[in-house]
């Protein structure tokens, strides 16, 4: 397996991209913190909790035979680090590369985890 280097940001915007496989969780109230305009009454109210992004994980399948130039690969790379990015990490990806041989999928949900990956 060739290793890839990272170039300039990704180009992709992939919440447009992933807009159809992300689903957003839906916790509007939770005492997890509590309301905290009644912090010093007697009451115990949940307060009102904005919506987060929650993703299952995504295969990425990636071609790194030879026909493939490395510039291609670095791309690839760059555009997977910029999903994490603008996920802010509340991503999870599964990455299957294969040339001549197909090799193990390697999980990733952080850019330190992908870089090990590829590595």
């Amino acid at each position: 397996m060739r290793v890839w280097q990272r170039p300039n940001d990704a180009r992709l915007d992939w919440r447009m991209l992933l807009n159809h496989f992300i689903q957003e969780e839906i916790c509007d109230y939770s005492f997890m913190p509590p309301d905290r305009r009644l912090q010093d009454s007697d009451l115990f109210l949940p307060d009102f909790n904005e919506a987060d992004v929650t993703t299952k994980e995504i295969l990425f399948a990636v071609d790194a035979s030879g026909s493939v130039e490395d510039e291609m690969l670095d791309t690839v790379y760059a555009e997977l680090a910029g999903m994490l990015e603008q996920f802010q990490n509340k991503i999870q990806g599964v990455l299957a590369s294969f040339d001549t041989q197909v090799y193990k999928p390697a999980r990733f949900s952080e850019i330190d985890d992908l870089e090990a990956v590829i590595s």
